[in-house]
């Protein structure tokens, strides 16, 4: 069969088993954050086009763009009775239960409306355009649900867009709208970091096996309530345990410098203007001056101020930056944004939530969800109902494999916890040896001395020795570089000081989290000196050497330098020659290019990877000459092991639904010609697993996390072989899984227990921990190559080169 009649014939996805049992595994029951679509009464969803243009006759007609001022407008044209029954997204389509060309009166197919609008104390007037656009059959949802594969895929996203949309425009109880978002201050927290936090639900349609259902995700969203300044000023001294009041004398206290953040860019209101809050002033009440007189006693005299704690500094507002005492400035309700790195870090603490904390905020939303179909106008239209539970789930647990260190001859088994981690004897396979190394400290012996320095060296050597890496020079260089001097200058003297400049590895302390540094000594050392280095933070060296961080290092190191960790037991049966390829691309911000990496297993264990970068143009999501990596990854492949691989495992990361089919036929296509390059007649068995990390689904046990191992097939995609997968155990919060898909098997189709037991166990392959981690090892190493590529291009090295140029500058200045 040639090349493009077998792609011809390949362009069908596996379909989901009609068998779910998995051999050895554990049947169980989990709840997820969905909730069971129990009715759709309206048999279709008509959909309508909106166009929203003004109706100034001085003004050019242009289409009004933003979503909160459509919604305004439309709001206002559905006084007209037959449009009331319209359920507007505010971007471009309305929905209806039934349908209005018998209401409405219709032109050359449309329909117009005029709406009046008071904005910024003027009336203005807009015209409305409603254009009939499709029309939805909701029982063509329900069949795909039950395996009809007759009905276009973008027919099904379109109608699913519909009920999004339909349901998200409902009212819910105890539902506040602040800022222009729908949040809900029940179990609201009141933090130390000047917001309250209030939870916002996210809700959208999920298509699942045999039944539709509609996931509930929660996420905190920080507000401020309605209050002064001062009195927001309090309640963050009182919460920080700030008894005594901070002072403003001659310099800035440090407490206000911490507060100032929290209240920069809100809008606030001074004797009934709305004006931004620009920032705090630098002096106090009573050392600003205004008419000859302090501010404080000013605004005692004149407003009748009293209650006025001068020792404050006043709030900088308005376009003229007018100084107003903080108790003159009045919060209205409204979502912070642009919060600083300490704040956003509270906020994502708050957002973690425990298995029972969580259960009890989604089964708030699925009760208030449910209550709303009985009340919500636009569900009754559509006549939606659903649960007021959380959907109880069928689920299975894999059996946990047995890790085996050292090598065959001499191995020893470790069982794994819990947990998902294992204790670490010693490493399975150590590297060669570490012969010649250093330690280059950037900063000064004052900052970071050599004693701390060879003390956090002797432990690690240490640490290394028990898990028996040989370490050969035990008394490694340490150098002391400064970060005026050009980093590349700098390593490339550290390695033309060895002997014919062989430097294996090269122990970096920096002195704070940089991603300029970072990636500059990593691009140099990578590109340039052919050198692996390992980077430490500084406060690291000089604290308390904890054991589990000099062993994550030691781990690092090994694997680095060519060692291995540990890996699952296969089962005892020869296993056909398989190679495993994954890719994964990443997008860079400012240099407009997209990175994508490739990489693939050069040993009949998994355990050894060779990899490439490829550079794309910006925002490319395929991969381009997938054939030519392909023949070199089975000629590297070949050259290590001797043999010409059986099976290809092609694993790849980050696609979208729209995207399936394309990368499907253009990258499987490039590896099907790749391997005809190496010979015309040479095609291996080839699977294409899609693997995906940003959904929203989420499955947990009534007060606890689910198992390591757990897998849910009932919520996967009813028209193709998918399943979500928790190998890992989550430390905080619920354990996110991974959803698989699996777009091409010729591998496993006589045997899909395989399928889930592989992906399973390659999850317990990555050699720098010893846990289980969340998918396949080998898509963490595509993740870190196309990190590798993105630092050779990104911006950071601008801001370094600007970092060099300002210290260079104060140097000689000072």
């Amino acid at each position: 069969m040639s090349t493009s009649n077998e792609l011809e014939s390949l362009k069908q996805f596996p379909k989901p088993p009609k068998e779910t049992a998995i051999s050895g595994a554990e049947p169980t029951m989990v709840l997820g954050n969905f909730v069971k679509l129990e009715e759709i009464g309206s048999k279709y969803i008509y959909v309508y086009l909106i166009e929203i243009t003004n109706s100034d006759s001085l003004a050019e007609t242009q289409q009004v763009q933003e979503p909160d001022l459509r919604q305004q407008i439309f709001a206002s044209a559905q006084k007209a009775k037959p449009l009331s029954k319209l359920v507007f997204d505010g971007r471009e389509y309305a929905y209806a239960a039934k349908p209005l060309h018998k209401k409405l009166n219709w032109t050359d197919g449309e329909s117009r409306f005029t709406a009046s609008l008071k904005i910024d104390e003027t009336d203005c007037q807009f015209n409305v355009t409603i254009k009939a656009h499709r029309t939805y059959d909701v029982k063509m949802l329900k069949k795909y649900c039950w395996g009809a594969s007759d009905i276009p895929q973008a027919y099904v996203q379109g109608a699913v867009f519909a009920l999004d949309s339909i349901i998200r425009s409902c009212s819910f109880p105890s539902m506040q709208v602040v800022s222009g978002r729908k949040l809900f201050p029940k179990y609201k927290v009141t933090t130390n970091a000047g917001f309250d936090a209030w939870w916002e639900y996210r809700m959208s349609v999920r298509m699942a096996r045999r039944e539709i259902y509609l996931t509930i995700s929660a996420r905190a969203v920080p507000v401020i309530t309605a209050q002064t300044v001062s009195e927001m000023a309090q309640v963050f001294f009182k919460k920080r345990q700030w008894t005594d009041k901070p002072q403003q004398q001659g310099k800035r206290d440090v407490r206000w410098a911490k507060f100032e953040p929290c209240v920069r860019g809100l809008q606030v209101m001074v004797d009934g203007n709305q004006m931004m809050l620009n920032g705090l002033t630098a002096r106090t009440a009573s050392e600003l001056q205004i008419d000859g007189k302090s501010l404080a006693e000013y605004y005692q005299q004149f407003a009748g101020i009293e209650q006025m704690d001068a020792t404050w500094p006043c709030a900088i507002t308005g376009r003229d930056n007018r100084p107003v005492p903080l108790c003159l400035c009045k919060l209205e309700p409204q979502v912070l944004s642009g919060i600083s790195g300490w704040q956003r870090d509270k906020l994502m603490d708050l957002s973690v939530l425990n298995p029972e904390m969580r259960q009890q905020l989604l089964n708030v939303a699925a009760q208030e969800l449910s209550d709303a179909c009985n009340s919500d106008p636009n569900l009754l239209a559509f006549g939606i109902r659903t649960e007021p539970t959380l959907a109880s789930i069928p689920a299975q647990v894999l059996p946990r494999p047995q890790m085996r260190m050292g090598l065959k001859d001499n191995s020893e088994q470790a069982a794994v916890g819990d947990n998902g981690e294992w204790k670490m004897k010693h490493v399975q396979q150590s590297c060669s040896g570490l012969k010649s190394w250093a330690v280059v400290v950037f900063a000064s012996k004052q900052q970071c001395s050599e004693s701390q320095t060879r003390a956090f060296v002797l432990q690690l050597i240490k640490t290394m020795t028990q898990l028996q890496i040989p370490v050969e020079a035990t008394q490694p260089r340490i150098y002391h570089a400064s970060l005026q001097k050009p980093i590349a200058k700098t390593l490339q003297t550290i390695t033309q000081s060895f002997k014919d400049g062989h430097v294996q590895l090269l122990i970096c302390v920096l002195p704070s989290h940089n991603q300029a540094i970072y990636g500059e000594i990593k691009r140099v050392a990578w590109v340039q000196l052919g050198v692996q280095t390992q980077c430490v933070l500084m406060q690291r060296v000089q604290g308390g050497h904890r054991p589990k961080l000099l062993e994550h290092l030691a781990l690092k190191i090994n694997t680095k330098l060519g060692g291995f960790t540990a890996d699952p037991l296969l089962p005892d049966q020869p296993q056909p020659p398989t190679i495993i390829v994954s890719a994964d691309v990443c997008h860079t911000t400012e240099a407009r290019v997209s990175v994508a990496s490739i990489v693939w297993s050069i040993d009949l264990q998994a355990q050894r990877f060779a990899g490439s970068i490829v550079q794309h143009p910006e925002h490319q999501e395929i991969i381009e000459n997938m054939d030519a990596i392909i023949r070199h990854a089975l000629r590297s492949f070949y050259q290590h092991t001797g043999k010409k691989p059986v099976r290809i495992l092609y694993f790849r990361d980050g696609v979208s639904d729209s995207q399936l089919e394309y990368v499907k036929q253009v990258e499987l296509g490039a590896i099907i010609r790749g391997c005809a390059l190496i010979e015309p007649l040479f095609r291996p068995q080839i699977t294409v697993i899609i693997a995906r990390k940003r959904h929203f689904a989420r499955f947990m046990l009534p007060k606890a996390n689910c198992p390591l191992g757990t897998v849910v097939m009932q919520m996967a995609h009813p028209q193709i072989l998918s399943f979500y997968l928790i190998a890992h155990h989550a430390q905080r919060g619920v354990a996110k899984p991974v959803y698989f898909m699996v777009l091409h098997d010729e591998v496993f189709s006589t045997s899909l227990d395989q399928l889930y037991q592989l992906t399973y166990r390659l999850c317990f392959a990555y050699p720098i921990v010893t846990r289980v981690v969340t998918m396949p090892a080998s898509l963490y190493y595509a993740h870190r190559l196309s990190g590798k590529g993105r630092m050779q291009i990104n911006s950071p090295f601008d801001e370094l080169s600007r970092l060099h140029h300002s210290k260079h500058t104060s140097g000689s200045s000072s």
